[in-house]
């Protein structure tokens, strides 16, 4: 009787599956990868001085080769990194950099102005901000009831 332990690795069989997919029907979308097959960049959203900012990290990207825009209150943010060439001499040890295409789209929330939409590039992030709309008047209103006397 053989009592040694095998090691068994239970993603193992998932990542055989994913890979099996891939081959069959291409990239399939992840939170990670945004659309299939292309990376998706990191965002903070947040409000500060009556405006909405949208802050996208996009490292080595020139501000001219991104794409900024909105469609019916989706904003979406496109561009490509490029493969950096190294010369023929270099021996690559380790590469992580993602290059490719990359696009990240969000759904704005009600009461933007859209119509007045400003992005600036700062240290390899764009930040994108628009207004938002100044809160409505109630409609409805409460009336004090005064005695007469």
């Amino acid at each position: 009787m053989n009592n040694s332990l095998i090691r068994i690795d239970p993603f193992e069989r998932l990542a055989e599956v994913s890979d099996w997919f891939d081959r069959m029907f291409g990239p399939v979308p992840t939170p990670r990868t945004g659309r299939a097959g292309m990376s998706a960049l990191p965002i903070d959203v947040f409000e500060t001085e009556g405006k909405l900012v949208i802050k996208a990290a996009v490292p080595g990207i020139a501000p001219e080769d991104l794409d900024v825009s909105i469609e019916d209150r989706v904003l979406t943010i496109r561009g490509e990194t490029k493969t950096e060439e190294l010369a023929e001499t270099s021996r690559v040890y380790r590469r992580e950099y993602s290059y490719g295409a990359f696009s990240r789209s969000l759904v704005l929330p009600e009461g933007v102005d859209v119509s007045q939409v400003d992005a600036e590039f700062d240290k390899g992030f764009v930040y994108v901000s628009m207004p938002l709309a100044q809160e409505p008047e109630p409609k409805t209103r409460k009336i004090v009831v005064r005695n007469k006397s």
